[in-house]
């Protein structure tokens, strides 16, 4: 188990922003950019054992942790994580689109409100985020 002492102190005022961040593949990279000392800004669904995730890196990795609990398949999300970013300070350097939703069976077994929601987290909200963090990431690493 790694502890605080391990682990060089990040005073760096940038974030990476991960998307999907409670479980699977967005979870294991938050710990990998933690053990990286990198500042993490986390989303996730509401109610997705965020929350103790952050306790757990906290206790491991000597980082900043900010975190919004929103529901990536509403309209307005990708604009209420930027201004949430914005309102917080939260300098994002690193933008992890990892959110996302795969579906098993007959494209028929599904209905309109499914593949709307689907369309929403997996291009809408790629899109959109990327599209409202772009210029704060390529002028970040222009000085980088």
């Amino acid at each position: 188990m790694a502890t605080k002492q391990n682990y060089k102190m990040n005073h760096d005022d940038q974030f990476a922003l991960i998307t999907g961040a409670s479980s699977g593949i967005g979870r294991a990279l938050a710990v990998e950019c933690a053990k990286r000392n990198k500042n993490l800004a986390l989303v996730s669904l509401p109610d997705s054992g965020l929350v103790r995730f952050i306790k757990y890196l906290k206790t491991n990795y000597p980082v900043t942790i900010q975190h919004i609990e929103i529901d990536l398949t509403t309209k307005d999300a990708p604009k209420t994580i930027y201004n949430w970013c914005q309102n917080k300070d939260i300098k994002v350097n690193l933008l992890i689109n990892n959110a996302g939703r795969g579906h098993l069976g007959s494209f028929f077994d599904y209905d309109y409100d499914f593949y709307e929601n689907i369309l929403r987290l997996n291009i809408e909200s790629v899109v959109l985020l990327t599209r409202l963090f772009f210029s704060t990431l390529t002028v970040r690493s222009q000085k980088a």
